[in-house]
């Protein structure tokens, strides 16, 4: 799941960049384009769907809460 909240923060600052340099970081071989595609490559993962299905299922198999929490 960590994984999955650096990934959309990432995605997020990504994007404001983008917009915070207008169409100078969607050039050719300027620095912010080269970072951006490279940093989008790497934070994709093979099977994300997978990746969260686990790691909710991992989550919901361990009582986070405790016994006296009243709401679960």
């Amino acid at each position: 799941m960590t994984r999955g909240v650096v990934e959309r923060a990432a995605l997020d600052v990504m994007e404001a960049t983008a917009r915070l340099l207008g169409t100078r970081s969607a050039f050719d071989g300027e620095r912010p384009d080269k970072i951006s595609r490279d940093l989008s490559l790497y934070l994709r993962q093979a099977g994300p769907d997978y990746a969260r299905d686990q790691a909710a299922l991992a989550w919901l198999d361990r009582d986070v809460w405790g016994a006296g929490d009243r709401l679960w």
